[in-house]
This record gives structure tokens, sequence and C-alpha cells, in this order.
């Protein structure tokens, strides 16, 4: 796992990222000692497409990996019914890593 002190930066970068995103509301985070995902980021979308399909399509347009620095990262988009969820991972040097969820509730 990442550092504490390593985290906190890069968890706001994420963030940072997230608010850039049209119809995305950033509403919690926090940081969860579980190793599949040390980042938990809640959201609500609120874009007139309230489809699943929709808040997918403006989450991955609007994702980057740059919020990670140098790292190799990974991430997927999971769609539910009520929800659209995008799962993180950047792998850092010595075999740190950062894990996290963010989780946009269809409004």
């Amino acid at each position: 796992m990442l550092p504490e002190k390593a985290v906190v930066p890069v968890q706001a970068q994420v963030v940072a990222v997230l608010e850039q995103i049209p119809h995305l509301i950033v509403q919690k985070v926090r940081r969860l000692s579980h190793p599949d995902a040390m980042v938990e980021i809640s959201c609500a979308w609120l874009g007139l497409d309230s489809s699943p399909e929709g808040a997918s399509k403006a989450l991955r347009a609007g994702w980057s990996d740059e919020a990670f620095g140098e790292a190799k990262t990974a991430h997927f988009v999971h769609q539910e019914e009520d929800s659209v969820h995008l799962f993180f991972a950047a792998e850092y040097p010595e075999q740190r890593y950062l894990t996290g969820r963010v989780t946009a509730v269809l409004m």
C-alpha cells in the first residue's frame, strides 16, 4: 500500500479530476484500510441523460490518469441500474500501490 502521506495529494488530484466532469458532484471522500479499495469517492450524477450509459460515457470521457503522476495505472467502469462505478489502481515504485472506487449515483 501507498503510505498515508503519499495518498493525500493523489486523492486530492483525483477529486480535482472528478470535479472537472460536468454534471458530476463529488459528495464524500474517505480512505479505507482494505487493499482492494483504499480510496472511496461518492458522487451524484445530475446530467440530463440519467441512464447508466450516459453517466458511464461522461465518466470515461472526463477521467484522466494524470492524477497518479508516473505510476502505472489501470481503470474500468462498471454500470448498474442506478449507479456507475469507476475502479482504479496505480502502481508506484517499490511495489507500492493505490486502489480506489468512484461511485456515481444516478439522480
